[in-house]
């Protein structure tokens, strides 16, 4: 399997599952858990509707008014929003906004060709998203299931970790993101 990674060699990995399957908590999970071990961790959320701006503040103002890219800046924090395709893929934001991280882990995208670990809850679904696909490289369930990839409990982030490390991370070099 190739594992996808943009044009500056930080590997994506998406986190899938049916809503209510677990998918935030494994992700925060797994952020911690390679962050202790010493890897900068980047993360993207598929939101269906979202916004950071508020109506009548500033940056809603500037994007009013026309402006495609907006950034609002603080001491320690920058948020950019910008107009982009309704169909943008985690590859080309990777490429297009992350830098100075190790890997990025994707909540979502479940249709993309990425890398994926797919969570999995028996009373949520009874059935994988991803069976047979590809991109499927582990699932994390709270059942037995018969899966032709590793299959993790849900509550081992530390197993799961490991399995990360050795598959995407095991030529970085920890809390500097140069390639060994």
């Amino acid at each position: 399997m190739i594992l996808d990674s943009n044009q500056d060699g930080i590997p994506v990995l998406a986190v899938v599952g049916y809503s209510g399957s677990g998918k935030t908590t494994l992700v925060v999970k797994l952020v911690e858990a390679l962050t202790q071990r010493g890897y900068r961790i980047g993360t993207i959320k598929h939101a269906h509707a979202f916004s950071v701006e508020r109506e009548g503040k500033d940056t809603w103002r500037h994007r009013k008014a026309g402006a495609d890219v907006s950034i609002a800046s603080t001491q320690g924090e920058v948020v950019i929003v910008r107009k982009v395709s309704p169909n943008i893929q985690p590859e080309e934001i990777v490429r297009s906004y992350v830098t100075g991280v190790d890997l990025v882990l994707v909540e979502g995208y479940k249709r993309s060709k990425i890398p994926k670990i797919e969570v999995h809850r028996h009373e949520v679904g009874e059935e994988l998203f991803c069976q047979g696909n590809e991109s499927l490289i582990a699932v994390a369930s709270d059942t037995e299931l018969s899966v032709e990839v590793p299959r993790f409990h849900l509550d081992d982030d530390q197993g799961i970790a490991d399995f990360i490390e050795q598959k995407f991370l095991n030529s970085k070099s920890r809390a500097s993101g140069q390639n060994v």
